[in-house]
């Protein structure tokens, strides 16, 4: 019986609400206001199912420097997988970019309106050998005619983000 995928939101809300933690995205962390949205409502893929509500790199970047300081959501978010008591199955984390090029997590998502969307996390090393958080947004990614499609576009994107991301920290003096 293979394992069921969740999106980073559900994984995410799910895992938190485990760990007993009120942090949840969107909505939960008091979006528009409290972290300063650019969006009167917040879309966590970017655009929400009815393609009206958005929300914009800047304000995604926003919710993730907010999240990552919870430390529940960070530890929850490098999980490749959670059982959560009462369902009564293991939880798989859709992020496939975890532990690769220091990639901690945050939230993958995906809906036919928005595409594919991944906030990612890192965790690299500069030209000193000081760790850097490093933390990115990619949003709007169509790539085929499944969501699926769609979120994987997101994760290579994201993956060659990471990746410049990780030389231009490392070469600089």
């Amino acid at each position: 019986m293979s394992e069921p995928s969740l999106s980073g939101r559900d994984f995410s809300r799910r895992t938190l609400l485990k760990a007993g933690t009120g942090l949840t995205l969107g909505a939960g962390l008091g979006l528009g206001a409290g972290v300063g949205s650019a969006a009167p409502a917040y879309a966590t893929n970017g655009i929400d199912q009815t393609g009206t509500t958005r929300s914009t790199a800047v304000d995604q970047l926003k919710l993730a420097k907010k999240a990552i300081a919870d430390p529940a959501f960070d530890r929850i978010v490098k999980m490749p997988t959670a059982t959560v008591p009462g369902l009564h199955t293991r939880l798989v984390n859709t992020n496939t970019l975890l532990g690769e090029n220091g990639v901690i997590g945050m939230k993958t998502g995906s809906s036919t309106p928005a595409g594919g969307a991944l906030m990612w996390a890192a965790r690299q090393p500069d030209a000193h050998g000081t760790t850097r958080l490093v933390l990115g947004v990619v949003l709007e990614q169509h790539q085929g005619p499944t969501s699926a499609d769609d979120l994987r576009a997101a994760l290579a994107a994201s993956r060659t983000l990471i990746h410049g991301v990780g030389q231009a920290l490392s070469s600089m003096r």
